[in-house]
This record gives C-alpha cells, structure tokens and sequence, in this order.
C-alpha cells in the first residue's frame, strides 16, 4: 500500500505523491481511536481508473493539492521534484526533458529538432512536437500531474522512449457554483519583480449533469540576466497569459461528454544565458532577441459505459505558433570560423518562424468482465502538419556576395500515423496473481520537403567551384523535393504483478519503445563538410526496457517504501553530436542505462511527514563512436557518459503542521525539500576538451511557510534559498553562451477559495 492510501487513513484532506514530494497533512485536531477512511485520489495510467498502490510500475503523481504546497508553478519545478526526470532548459517554452537517460541533446538547432523521447499529453491529446523545444503548459489549474517512468507502448505509442507526462485539467463542481483566486509576487536574486495572478470559477448549468469551469491566468517574470551591449537590464524577462476550460456534460449515469482545451501566448526576451562567468549574470551578446509563443488545444472525449464494456472517443487537436528574432550566435560562429563561410567580424540576424498543428483520433475498448480475463484496447489516429522557415541575414556578407542573405532554409514537413494496440489482463489466485501482456503496432510517414527556395551564402570550394556565391537548388539538388522517412514497428509489452500481502505489491515488465528517424539540418551538415546524401536523413532507434520493483507500507502504515531496478537497452540510437557550432543528428549504435529508483514517506508522528526519493543511474556508449567534422576527428570509446544524464539525483525533506490554537481550521505550516543533481557530460561533440567538460552538481535548497485556513493560505517562500547558480547547457566553445538555472527568489502567495 502506497500513501496515497496511507495519507488518507490518517484522516488527511488531501493525497500526496507517493514519493511525497508534497506532504500537506492536515493535523487532527484531537487523536482518534480510528483511522478515518476517505477516498483515494486515482490515477488513469492504463485507462481504468485505479489507485497507483495496484500498478506494478514507477509513478510519480502531482494532485492539484500537491503543486500549491510544494510551490510548483513551472515545469522546472516538478523536474526539481522529481528524481529520474531531467530537462534541457534553454527558457520559457524551450523543453528537453528526458527520463532514465534517455534524452535528446539537440540544444542549438531550432531549425530542425530530434524527435522527443518523452511524450507528453494534456487531457489525453498529444502536445509533443516536431520542432526542438516542448511548450510549456499552464499548471494553474490542474487535476493531477502523472509521470510514467519506462517505455509506455500499448498505451501512449510511438516515442514513449523514456517515458510519458500527462497533465489533466480539473473537473467542474457538478452541484455548486465555486472558486478560487490567486495572487503572487517574488523577487529574483540580480532581477526584477515577478508576478502571477490567475483564477477559476466552476459554474453548474443543469445540475448533477451539465457544468463548466473557466481559468484565467497572467504571468510576468521580470528576468534576471542583464544585456548590457543592447542596453537592457533583466533582458530574459518573459510574460505569459491564458485561458483553459472545461465543460462536462453527465445525462446519465453511463455516458459523459467531457469538453476541454486551453489557449496561452507568452512572450520572451533573452534566452537564459550567460557569457563568461556564470556569476555575473549578464550576456555580451549584442541583441535583439525577442520571441513569441502561441499554443491551442482542443480534448473531446466521450464515454459510453454499457456495463461490462466502456467505449471511449478521445478527438484533439493541438497548434503551436513560435516565432523568434534574435542575434544569431549560432550561424555567427559558422560565418567567422568554418572553412567556405568565413568573413571576419561577420555577425548574422536570424528570424525563424514555427508551425505545427496535430489532429489526433483514439478509440479504446476497456472490458470489465466477471471473469479473470480482461481486456484493453484501441486504433489510434494522427495527422501533423509542419512548417519551419529560417531567414539568416549578416551585413558584414554584403562586400563578398552582393547580399547580406545569408541563409534561407524553408522545411515543411506532413505526417501520419496509423496504429493499433491491444492488451490482455489475466487475474489468478483470487487477483493477487495479475498478468498482462499486449502490444502496439503503428506505421507512421513523414514527408519532408525542401524547395528551391533553399540557399546558403558560402565559398563555392565547398563543392569544388572557385569564388565566393550563392548555393543553391542549382549547386544542391539533392535538397529539392519531397522525402519520405517512414517506420514501422511491433512495440511488445507483458507485465506481472503478484501482491505478497495486503500492503505490498511486487512487479516486473518488460517493453520496447521506438520513435522514428527525421531529417537534420542542411546547414552544419555543409559547414562540417559532411556529405548531405549520408547525413541528411537519420534512422529511428527503439529501447528494450527490463524493470522490477516494489511498493508497500510498514510500520503500522506510517512508512510508505517503493524500489525498483531497470535496464533499458537502446539501439540505432540518434545522437546530436555538435560539429563546428551547429548540431546533427545520427544513428550512432547502442548504448545502455542501468539504474535503481527508491521512495520513501514517513508519518513520524501527528504533526512530521519525511519523504526522501532518489535514482542512481549508469547510462552510456556500449560500442566506440566515432565524432569527426571537417576541422577535427576524436573517438568517443565505450563506456562515454550519455549527455546530460546525472549518475545521481535524489531529493529529500519534511514537512510540520500544526493546528493554531484558538483558530478553529488553521493550521500553520512549514516545508523544506533539498534536491541534488550529479554532474553529467555536457554533450557529444568533436570539439577538443568536450569529452571532458562535465557540468557540475547542482544542490537546491526550497522554504515554504505560512497559515492555512478553511478557505484561505497565506504563505512565504524561498525557492533555490542558497542561491546556487550552476551551467544547464555549456555551448561556450562555439557561440560563447551558457545556459543556467534560476537563481534565488522569494516570494508571498496568497489563495482564497469560494
């Protein structure tokens, strides 16, 4: 047993995570002689509504009540939580998140991303993109957040290498007109003041049957990182505003229609860089710098319940608009540094321009039969449309070729996905036996096409002709038309689950994950002096995924332990190696993440909750790679760290309640969780010393205090209290920036409920 059950026979209001990354008990008021039984929050991991206590697998989970005590308000926040997840920050709306070491590391081509390793989902409909960096989402209002650790094939699909993040919205009240409203403010350590202010209103139209739920929500973030050379101070500031809604219609007791969606637009200066030393917090980077990002999503989702048998229709649709000008310190180090760009003291302006919408199908099947045989299954359907277009401009390019372009790089691309996917459970020795085993097969194509309109300003030498000019269709054929890349795979789960007693439930699975192949960027495949026609295109890669574990409780149910050990295997595996400042992506053999993941929470009395969760993890090459550009060659040898994994991350704390006195329902309340990241390779590149350039560990220190009343809490923070400033990403070989954390901030929050 889990404490998702544990906490609420101890007469909490709320559930926590099992790891209890956001303990909020509310302390008794007098002992009782019995534990008070409430309900259990559930989870829909394998479409049934199930405690996490009964699924045999790693679960992170967030309730809305869990991300108001620990503060979580970016998504940075639940990876700070949350050992065994990762992410490649570059700012606002600009994710790589990545679990169990497998990760893209493709930090510095926003022109053209690697396929994501982590899906992730909001209201059941797909939001992982195509393009480089995974959006942000609003987290005002949420539901339960749910973090799958391991390939999820027979559920969630294709690119499930890692894992899947699903994110759900919150129901309206069915009965009662409620709502609440939030303010907060904080102050960044070298920056300006930040904001957010949101709400929801729960609205009952026909009661008991026809409901909806409005939330309006304004971020501004003042930024931290000064410009000087543009004359900006805190020039990474951002702003970000929406709206997600909900409608739940329930006319009978076996079908609801359940509506939902969200539109945001954030807006973004710098990125969250620095040059030269981290501590300063300033760029020399000259401007501008300026972006903006708009999403949409529409779940519409109906269940037919018709007794022993439920259908489910699951339509989304999810658009993403991302636009960005910005001094290009990419393309600058290309034009000042790679043989056949080189002008001196050029510096190159970039405009790129992002669109990608998806509309997605899912029809499942979920038996419930008086039998020891069940079953789940489905088709799934998706159709993605993309475009891309980069404008390279460089003053500096007029004297040389006539222009200052000097690139343009238009890239479309359309896909489809076909798949379907079928899982049988069998339950035995009255269901403390479960075994289950299924699989998912999909096709999918994606049609990448480039235009005549592609050229690149370059010394024509590249390609053996004298003279600086312009190439083009006519110099790059190859480049002109449409490519099919295309995959196909059978992804095979089976699972066993064997409870040993009533608190403790042992597991085993074992399933592949796969993703398809795409195509890289035409430009550092030029200015490395790599052949397009090898290049160009890349293969996808699949993980075999072997875990075991257990979870239960001890002690009376005051102690709550989960452990697990895992072996994922990952072959034809795409890694971004960065050659001569630009990023491509190539099937570069096998590589292998072994690691183990505990979980602990401890009621220590009425009053004291402890939590502490951790993954240890080996992750790296099993074969010898090759790294090679046209100015230099080194051997990666089995045995290199993947990039951006830690061997090491775990995060452990406490929390005390305590009823005030004279004060009927308050109750004042303190907090404080340290979370710890080992230090990890920065990335797989030919430049020398990259091998050996590991970004350090980075230790985090949160405070939360305050009062919580009936309907009301006021609290105090401070989050990265001992203000530690560490590099998230080192690209300073080439463009000379280093991405870094947040640094300290503190802040007030105040909530009341209606």
């Amino acid at each position: 047993m889990s404490n998702f059950n544990l906490k609420t026979l101890l007469g909490a209001s709320v559930a926590l995570p099992y790891y209890a990354a956001g303990l909020s008990a509310v302390a008794q008021e007098e002992v009782v002689d019995a534990p008070q039984v409430q309900d259990v929050v559930v989870v829909t991991a394998r479409f049934r509504e199930e405690s996490v206590d009964d699924i045999g697998q790693i679960i992170n989970l967030y309730t809305s009540e869990d991300l108001v005590d620990a503060g979580i308000v970016r998504f940075e926040d639940i990876v700070r939580e949350t050992p065994g997840l990762d992410n490649l920050s570059r700012g606002p709306g600009l994710n790589l998140p990545s679990i169990r070491g497998i990760s893209s590391s493709n930090t510095n081509a926003d022109l053209i991303g690697q396929p994501a390793t982590v899906t992730q989902f909001f209201d059941e409909v797909s939001i992982t993109t195509l393009n480089n960096g995974q959006t942000d989402l609003p987290l005002y209002d949420l539901n339960r957040v749910e973090v799958l650790k391991g390939p999820q094939p027979t559920y969630f699909g294709e690119g499930a290498l890692g894992g899947s993040l699903r994110f759900h919205s919150q129901d309206p009240d069915m009965r009662e007109f409620t709502g609440r409203t939030r303010a907060e403010i904080s102050f960044t350590e070298n920056g300006g003041e930040n904001y957010i202010l949101d709400g929801s209103i729960s609205i009952p139209l026909i009661e008991d049957k026809l409901a909806v739920r409005l939330t309006g929500f304004f971020e501004e973030d003042g930024g931290f990182i000064d410009a000087p050379n543009a004359g900006i101070e805190d020039a990474n500031d951002y702003d970000r505003s929406g709206i997600t809604a909900v409608m739940l219609f329930e006319p009978t007791d076996n079908f609801s229609w359940r509506l939902s969606g969200f539109y945001q637009e954030t807006n973004v200066g710098f990125a969250q860089t620095v040059t030269g030393n981290i501590d300063d917090l300033s760029t020399a980077l000259p401007g501008p710098d300026e972006r903006t990002d708009q999403s949409f999503l529409v779940s519409n989702k109906f269940s037919l319940d018709l007794g022993q048998v439920t259908l489910e229709s699951v339509t989304g649709y999810f658009d993403r608009e991302n636009e960005r000008n910005y001094f290009d310190a990419v393309q600058t180090f290309v034009a000042n540094n790679v043989p056949g760009f080189i002008v001196p003291g050029a510096t190159v302006f970039s405009t790129n321009a992002q669109v990608e919408d998806t509309f997605s199908q899912d029809l499942r099947i979920i038996t419930d039969f008086d039998s020891p045989l069940n079953f789940v299954g489905g088709l799934y359907y998706a159709e993605t449309d993309s475009i891309v277009n980069q404008v390279s401009v460089s003053p500096q390019y007029v004297a040389v070729t006539g222009s200052e372009d000097f690139a343009f790089a238009p890239f479309a691309a359309s896909g489809t996905q076909y798949s379907g996917f079928g899982e049988f459970q069998l339950s035995l020795m009255e269901d403390r036996l479960r075994l289950a085993a299924g699989a998912r097969y999909f096709e999918q194509e994606f049609k990448v096409s480039f235009d005549e309109g592609f050229q690149v300003y370059a010394d024509a030498s590249l390609l053996g002709v004298p003279g600086p000019l312009r190439l083009d269709a006519s110099f790059l054929p190859q480049l002109v038309g449409e490519f099919p890349v295309t995959i196909s795979e059978w992804l095979p789960r089976a699972q066993v689950e064997f409870d040993l007693n009533e608190n403790v439930l042992a597991f085993a699975t074992i399933a592949k994950g796969a993703r398809n192949g795409f195509n890289n960027s035409p430009i550092p495949i030029i200015g490395g002096g790599l052949s397009l026609d090898e290049f160009l295109f890349y293969d996808g890669d699949a993980v075999v995924s072997v875990e075991a574990g257990f979870k239960g409780s001890f002690l009376d149910e005051s102690l709550s332990v989960e452990l697990a050990g895992f072996v994922n295997t990952w072959d034809d595996f795409q890694a971004t190696i960065v050659v001569n400042g630009g990023g491509f992506t190539d099937n570069v053999g096998q590589a292998e993440t072994i690691g183990v993941e505990g979980s602990l929470w401890w009621q220590a009395n009425d009053n004291l909750s402890l939590f502490a969760s951790g993954t240890l993890l080996s992750a790296e090459l099993k074969q010898e790679l090759a790294l090679s550009s046209g100015l230099q060659s080194i051997i990666a040898p089995e045995g290199t760290p993947l990039p951006q994994t830690p061997e090491e991350s775990f995060v452990f704390g406490g929390e005390y309640r305590r009823p005030i006195s004279g004060f009927y329902g308050t109750e004042a309340f303190a907090r404080v969780s340290y979370s710890y990241t080992g230090e990890r390779l920065n990335a797989l590149s030919a430049t020398p010393g990259a091998l050996d350039n590991f970004l350090p560990s980075a230790e985090i220190v949160s405070l939360r205090g305050g009062i919580d009343g009936d309907d009301w809490s006021l609290a105090l923070y401070a989050d990265n209290l001992t203000n530690e400033i560490v590099p998230t990403f080192d690209s300073s070989a080439t463009t000379g920036e280093i991405f870094i954390n947040r640094p300290r901030s503190i802040g007030a929050v105040l909530r009341k409920q209606f």
